[in-house]
């Protein structure tokens, strides 16, 4: 069985060790080994789990967080730069700078990094949340950065999510 996101499983004879981080995504401290009669099970019926509880920040007010802050946002996809090349101290990475933009009418620059960056897909004017991400500024310019654990979520579904995607309608 292949578990999906927000799906809760049982794991059954495992190992668990620090990660190999030659081949742990960043972030990632441990590592989970199924042993050879390990097994996955999908817990049916379960009452409702407590949910991921996130501090929406306006745009308006990430500018004006000191840099380095992590903060959580929610905005609508209004553009995206596709997958860019980088090379830093002799390795290379993949790069993506969405901007995002919400009912303030500000809009900043995000940047996913890795195979985030890579597998990121989304329509424009797409609601996406992003949790524990960091506001930068680089020559006078606010922007976002993911970091390791941020988490991107591609139309939530939230309150939040929902009045956002409610105001983007009202105007096409």
């Amino acid at each position: 069985m292949v578990p999906k996101v927000g799906q809760c499983v049982e794991l059954q004879g495992f190992t668990a060790r620090l990660a190999n981080q030659t081949y742990a995504p960043p972030g990632h401290v441990h590592e989970l080994t199924l042993n050879d009669n390990g097994l996955i099970k999908e817990v049916p019926n379960l009452p409702a789990l407590p949910t991921l509880v996130s501090n929406y920040l306006p745009l308006n007010e990430v500018v004006s967080c000191p840099d380095g802050q992590i903060v959580d946002m929610i905005g609508l996809l209004s553009s995206d730069s596709g997958v860019c090349a980088y090379e830093r101290d002799g390795r290379q990475g993949s790069r993506r700078v969405l901007k995002i933009g919400d009912a303030t009418g500000d809009e900043l620059a995000v940047t996913i990094w890795g195979s985030d960056a890579v597998s990121f897909s989304a329509p424009q004017f797409t609601v996406i949340s992003l949790t524990s991400i960091r506001k930068t500024t680089f020559m006078g310019n606010v922007s976002l950065a993911a970091t390791p654990t941020t988490s991107i979520t591609i139309d939530p579904k939230n309150e939040k999510a929902f009045a956002l995607k409610n105001w983007y309608n009202s105007f096409v």
